[in-house]
């Protein structure tokens, strides 16, 4: 499986401002590292959960006849059912219609309601053909969309961040038990 972002997010869930004051930095020297630092704690955040804070689309690709040790972080269920698990959450839309070896699939549904939308072709696959499926995933588009749990474990990594410049950056124990709950758990 190959996952791949074809359009970033428009915005970042947490302002400069919100950063800033976060910090209780008050000058603009470090306005620059403090914008990186956001970028890379919702970074974190995404990849910890699984999940798209701000709108954003991803291209999913899995190449025809995979390994059988990669069935279990391919993302799909059950090639011969022909189900795939979109690996990102929460689903808003697919971008176009799936491809099957570049050809379109023109009978499909897409079941919601989970921490994962479900692709469901009306084909069976071969196992010697590609699967490409584009989507959009995210709160939505803006800020005020994240829900503020995702803002204060953003905010509580940048802060580390910027004390820690240099040292590693990790998720601690703290902001790990306020992001389990929004962990997607993957089903294999």
């Amino acid at each position: 499986m190959r996952l791949v972002i074809l359009q970033s997010p428009a915005c970042e869930p947490v302002s400069l401002r919100e950063a800033k004051d976060y910090l209780r930095v008050e000058v603009d020297k470090d306005d620059a590292l403090v914008t990186k630092l956001i970028k890379s704690a919702r970074l974190l955040v995404e990849e910890f959960t699984s999940r798209s804070l701000i709108a954003q689309t991803w291209r999913l690709q899995i190449p025809s006849a995979p390994a059988p040790h990669e069935s279990s972080i391919t993302g799909y269920v059950n090639r011969r059912q022909d189900r795939i698990l979109l690996p990102r959450s929460p689903f808003i839309k697919l971008a176009g219609c799936p491809k099957i070896d570049e050809h379109e699939v023109k009978k499909y549904h897409v079941i919601t309601g989970f921490n994962q939308a479900m692709v469901c072709l009306n084909r069976e696959l071969t196992g010697r053909e590609s699967l490409q499926i584009d989507f959009v995933c995210g709160y939505g588009e803006f800020a005020d969309d994240v829900p503020e749990v995702f803002k204060q474990a953003i905010c509580t990594l940048v802060a580390e961040m910027y004390e820690n410049r240099g040292g590693e950056v990790v998720i601690n124990k703290g902001t790990a038990k306020l992001l389990k709950p929004y962990q997607v758990v993957r089903l294999t």
